[in-house]
């Protein structure tokens, strides 16, 4: 069976430890997909430009990969979450409940919880750390 590219995203956003595009492949047509090398390689690069998996040097077999798991926690931090930029609130240093703020598909502002977030696990965008140093 061909897999569409949501697919192939789903599976390659499920690994736990390091991977390249020949052992995704390999796990997937050990799934029963029919998949091409080239298709995971292009979908992996996109999960690149997104900040969704990042990229590694391995061991001479080529480049290899990682699930960006983590949602960062430091308000003014942006992300990418369901085709639209949200927020993390707060103000450094006291203790509220940081809520993502954005606007939803109704185009109406909604805020979502941290752990609904993290299920989601979203592209970072920008993250402003407390050195002050923004990182992209």
């Amino acid at each position: 069976m061909k897999p569409s590219s949501k697919v192939i995203e789903k599976h390659v956003l499920s690994f736990d430890r390091p991977f390249s595009v020949r052992s995704v492949v390999a796990d997937m047509v050990g799934h029963r997909h029919h998949v091409g090398f080239y298709r995971v390689a292009e979908i992996i690069d996109r999960l690149c430009l997104s900040g969704e998996v990042t990229r590694f040097d391995g061991p001479s077999n080529g480049p290899r990969y990682r699930v960006n798991h983590d949602v960062p926690r430091t308000p003014c931090s942006v992300v990418w979450y369901d085709g639209h930029p949200f927020v993390l609130d707060g103000e450094p240093g006291i203790p509220t409940e940081r809520r993502w703020v954005g606007i939803g598909r109704s185009g109406l502002p909604i805020t979502v919880s941290h752990e609904e977030m993290c299920k989601y696990r979203p592209a970072v965008i920008y993250t402003d750390r407390a050195d002050g140093v923004p990182t992209w």
